[in-house]
C-alpha cells in the first residue's frame, strides 16, 4: 500500500494531469463511507458529486495540453454507447413530458442528471486506468477494502457493544454503514466480499495476512445484521460459486473462518435481541404469500396498512404492486416506454392519498420497461454483456493485480445482475466508476 502511494505521487509529478488522482479517489471513499450528502431535487448529491467538476477541469486541461490520453475500453465503438445511453435517456425524460403533461423533476434531475454524473464516473475511472495503468487499480482496490474492512469490523464491534447495552452510531449496528440503506450497503458487501476473497486467491500476499480471516469471521454477523433478503441470496450463490470453482483452496482459507464467524452470530443472536430477529424476514415472506392468496390482488389495491397482516408487510406489498403497474404501463407503450417518472405518476393518479406508494420500482429490468421501453432494455442489456466479454477476456489474459481485478469485477457484475432483479441499483456511483476502470485499454507503457 505504501509502495502504491509513493509511486503515485512519483508519477503525479511527471504528468499534470494526474494531480487529481488522489483528490478524486479520496472523494470516491468519502462518498462510499460517509455519505455527506445534500438533496437537489430529489438527486443526491455527495463529496465526490462535488469534488466531479473540479478533476473534470483538470482533465481536460490535461487532454488539450496532450499531458494525458483520452480514455478507451475494450468496447466496440464505446464512445458511442455512452452518448446513445444518454441520447436515450434524455428522449425518456421528454417523453415523459409528453405522456404525462408536466416535466417532473424527479425524473429529470435524478434520473437523467444523475445518469450523466454515473458516465462522467465511468469515463473517470476509464481516464485514471488508462493512464496510470495497474498503479490506479492498486491505490483503489487497497483504499476501497482496507476502508471497508476497518468500517466493517467497527460495525461487527458495534453490535457486541449493543449487546451489553453499549449505545454506538446506530446507523452502523444496523450495517447500513454511512449510506442510510441496507441494501445499497450489501451491494457494498458484496463487492469487497468478492474483490477480498478473489485478490486473496490470486495474489498471494498482497495485503496483510490478517485482512481475510477477519473480513470472513465478521460476515456472517454482518450479512444477517444487515438483513437484505436479496444480499443473502446473492452472497449464498457466492459461496456455491467459490467451493465449486475453488474447492481446495476455499476449505482451507474460507470455510474455517465462516464456520468461526458462525459460531459467533449463532451465540450472539441466541443471547441478544438483535436487530435481524426483529425484521423477520422470513415470517414476513410467508405473511405476503398468506395475503396474497386470502385477498389475491385486491390486496394490492389499498395500501393503507389499517389491516395489522398488512401492515406489517406494507413494503412487499408496494413492491408486488409496482411490478404490476410498470407492467400496465409498458404495455402501453412497448417499443419507447412510459417515459421517465411514469410510475410515480401513475401512482398518483391512480391511488388516494392515504394509501402507500414509492417512486423507485425495485427491479431494474422492469424499471427500465416500463419508463425506456424495449428500447431501453436492450440498449443497457447490450451495454452490460460487452462490459461481461471485456472483462472474461481480461481475466483470462491478465496476471496479477490486474487480472485479479478483473475477475473479481466480472463476478461482481454477474452478482449485480442478480441484485437488480429484487433492487433498483443502477445508479450505484463505484460500480461505474469499477466498470470505467475495469474494462479500460490501457496504455503499454503503463500496463504495469
Amino acid at each position: 500500500m505504501i509502495n502504491s502511494v509513493t509511486s503515485c505521487f512519483s508519477f503525479c509529478k511527471k504528468q499534470q494531469g494526474f494531480l487529481a488522482l488522489f483528490a478524486v479517489v479520496i472523494a470516491l471513499f468519502s462518498s462510499i463511507f460517509l455519505q455527506v450528502q445534500a438533496d437537489f431535487y430529489g438527486m443526491r448529491l455527495n463529496l465526490a458529486d462535488m469534488l466531479l467538476p473540479v478533476a473534470g477541469l483538470v482533465i481536460v486541461v490535461s487532454l488539450f495540453l496532450r499531458r494525458s490520453d483520452w480514455p478507451q475500453w475494450d468496447i466496440p465503438h464505446s464512445y458511442f454507447w455512452l452518448v446513445g445511453l444518454v441520447l436515450w435517456m434524455g428522449f425518456c425524460v421528454l417523453n415523459g413530458y409528453y405522456q404525462m403533461g408536466e416535466m417532473s423533476s424527479w425524473a429529470l434531475y435524478n434520473k437523467f442528471i444523475g445518469f450523466v454524473v454515473l458516465v462522467c464516473y465511468f469515463a473517470l475511472g476509464g481516464w485514471l486506468a488508462r493512464n496510470a495503468g495497474g498503479m490506479v487499480l492498486r491505490t483503489f482496490y487497497c483504499g476501497f477494502l482496507l476502508s471497508f474492512v476497518a468500517l466493517f469490523v467497527f460495525a461487527f464491534l458495534g453490535t457486541v457493544l449493543q449487546s451489553f447495552d453499549i449505545v454506538v452510531v446506530s446507523k452502523l449496528v444496523k450495517f447500513s454503514g454511512f449510506m442510510g440503506n441496507r441494501n445499497a450497503y450489501c451491494v457494498l458487501l458484496i463487492c469487497a466480499t468478492v474483490l477480498c476473497v478473489i485478490v486473496g486467491r490470486r495474489v498471494p500476499g498482497y495485503l496483510p495476512r490478517f485482512i481475510l480471516p477477519l473480513y470472513l469471521m465478521c460476515l456472517p454477523i454482518v450479512a444477517a445484521n444487515n438483513g437484505s433478503r436479496a444480499g443473502w441470496i446473492v452472497l449464498s450463490f457466492l459461496a456455491i460459486y467459490f467451493f465449486v470453482a475453488h474447492f481446495k483452496w476455499s476449505v482451507r482459507h474460507i470455510l474455517p473462518w465462516l464456520l468461526c464467524g458462525a459460531i459467533l452470530a449463532v451465540l450472539l443472536f441466541s443471547t441478544t435481541d438483535q436487530v435481524v430477529t426483529k425484521r423477520k424476514n422470513i415470517t414476513r415472506i410467508i405473511t405476503t404469500i398468506d395475503v396474497m392468496q386470502e385477498h389475491g390482488t385486491d390486496a394490492l389495491g389499498d395500501i393503507n396498512k389499517n389491516d395489522k397482516n398488512v401492515r406489517k408487510i406494507a413494503s412487499e406489498l408496494v413492491r408486488l404492486r409496482n411490478v404490476r403497474d410498470s407492467l400496465v404501463i409498458w404495455a402501453q407503450n412497448p417499443i419507447i416506454g412510459g417515459g421517465m417518472g411514469s410510475i410515480l405518476h401513475y401512482q398518483e393518479q391512480h391511488y388516494d392519498g392515504e394509501t402507500v406508494f414509492i417512486d423507485v420500482m425495485d427491479c431494474t429490468p422492469v424499471w427500465l420497461l416500463a419508463e425506456t421501453g424495449l428500447i431501453g432494455l436492450g440498449l443497457f442489456s447490450l451495454f452490460y454483456i460487452f462490459v461481461l466479454r471485456a472483462l472474461w477476456r481480461k481475466l483470462k489474459n491478465e496476471d496479477g493485480i490486474e487480472g485479479a481485478f478483473a475477475e473479481a469485477l466480472f463476478v461482481f457484475m454477474l452478482a449485480f445482475g442478480v441484485m437488480s432483479l429484487f433492487h433498483e441499483i443502477l445508479y450505484t456511483r463505484y460500480l461505474w466508476v469499477m466498470m470505467g476502470m475495469g474494462v479500460a485499454v490501457l496504455r503499454p507503457q503503463v500496463a504495469n
